[in-house]
């Protein structure tokens, strides 16, 4: 299985995954499906 080469994101997409994370709309398993980045590191970036 090949693995996927590594990612690096804006600040601008860090910031708005943690304040979708903060306003708590939704789940942090639908956050990471809808902006397909892991669990874990939405948790990092609301930190």
């Amino acid at each position: 299985m090949a693995r996927r080469p590594r990612r690096n994101h804006s600040n601008d997409f860090k910031a708005k995954v943690a304040l979708a994370a903060i306003k708590a709309e939704k789940t942090l398993a639908e956050l990471s499906a809808e902006f397909d980045v892991h669990q874990n590191q939405i948790i990092d970036w609301k930190n």
